[in-house]
């Protein structure tokens, strides 16, 4: 180990520090001598997210929303994407036209993008999965070469989020798109996988993928309550868009409500159901004309015990789906507007044997009796 002058292909001279064997160092120092020094490095670079920015403003693009960290790197991600875009349309010539209406739709949805995080959680994800039914059949991947920057630099330090004593320095990266969640972490862990597969998440082959479903709430709240849980494990987190990250911060996120009470709309009957490893089946159960229904795996009851299933709901905190809201009402009106007969009371059904002598006996009227 040792410390080198070097002089960089701007004129400017550094010391560097370089190990290895001597033939090593002299390709290093070779190699530097081709580079910028790095306060070049660093002025060159902004001026390549001025000038992309500059473009994407000749472009009229809208006008980016973030830090300025943020702003500085999506300004160039943008411009590469959108590049790489515009190179695949020029090779669509033989495409059907309502293939290339789509591509046109997918750029000015893309170019309707405003939000800086957004460009930074999409820089390496494929077009199909970014703009969506605009580009279903397109089997893209783009992967702008955009080099690591000083913005880059500061803005993942920005969005990362560690935790005391984590259990490895590799980061946990989300990215957010229109329905899906991804989670970049290339290392196995049996306790991160434990983390994810709670949280409703599935291993691609490449990065962890959950879409969630109306019943999960909100993506924002579901990025939140995931990268908590894996900060309460102990592991580092990257966020790029700043609201998440302080409903991280502040654990403000909204809880997933896992447990629900749904309706079959065409059997008129609820159904009752919990993740695996809860223990809600006996009390369930005891619910008047419930039943468990294996292929569902869920608990199913007539829709006329409403009120004994809502109340089920309150006690042990499900959530009711509108469904089943409906399914209530309309159980609630069936029954207020069925015919109510009064009971007949015993007495008043029997009949009198006209024999039959009571036991107070029988009073003669004064006007039968004899006179004397």
């Amino acid at each position: 180990m040792a410390w080198y002058e070097v002089t960089h292909s701007c004129g400017h001279t550094e010391r560097h520090q370089l190990i290895g064997p001597h033939k090593s160092r002299e390709w290093r120092i070779s190699y530097l001598e081709g580079e910028l020094c790095q306060e070049c490095f660093k002025a060159k670079r902004a001026e390549e997210n001025a000038k992309a920015a500059e473009e994407n403003r000749e472009l009229g693009l809208p006008k980016l929303k973030g830090s300025q960290k943020q702003i500085q790197w999506a300004e160039t991600i943008r411009k590469a994407i959108l590049g790489a875009l515009e190179d695949r349309f020029r090779k669509v010539e033989g495409a059907t036209d309502g293939q290339k209406r789509e591509y046109f739709q997918a750029l000015d949805v893309l170019m309707a993008k405003e939000s800086a995080s957004w460009w930074i959680d999409h820089r390496d994800t494929s077009m199909p999965n970014v703009l969506g039914e605009c580009l279903k059949e397109a089997k893209l991947r783009i992967t702008p070469a955009i080099p690591t920057t000083d913005a880059e630099i500061e803005s993942r330090a920005e969005a990362t989020i560690r935790p005391e004593n984590p259990q490895t320095e590799t980061v946990a990266e989300f990215s957010i798109t229109s329905d899906s969640i991804f989670v970049d972490f290339p290392e196995k862990r049996d306790s991160f996988r434990e983390i994810m597969k709670n949280h409703g998440f599935k291993w691609t082959g490449s990065k962890w993928q959950r879409t969630p479903d109306k019943f999960a709430g909100t993506i924002n709240d579901r990025v939140a309550q995931t990268a908590s849980a894996l900060l309460d494990g102990r592991y580092i987190i990257r966020v790029f868009d700043k609201e998440i990250r302080d409903v991280v911060r502040d654990r403000s996120f909204q809880p997933e409500q896992k447990c629900w009470i749904k309706a079959l709309v065409d059997d008129k009957k609820f159904t009752i159901k919990w993740p695996y490893g809860m223990e809600f089946y006996d009390k369930a159960k005891k619910i008047p004309g419930s039943k468990w229904d294996s292929s569902r795996r869920v608990i199913i009851v007539p829709s006329e015990q409403y009120e004994q299933v809502l109340d089920f709901a309150e006690v042990y905190n499900f959530g009711v789906s509108d469904g089943a809201k409906r399914l209530a009402e309309e159980a609630d009106k069936i029954k207020y507007a069925a015919l109510t007969v009064a009971p007949v009371s015993e007495q008043a059904t029997q009949k009198t044997d006209p024999m039959s002598i009571p036991e107070e006996g029988f009073a003669i009227d004064d006007s039968l009796r004899d006179k004397d």
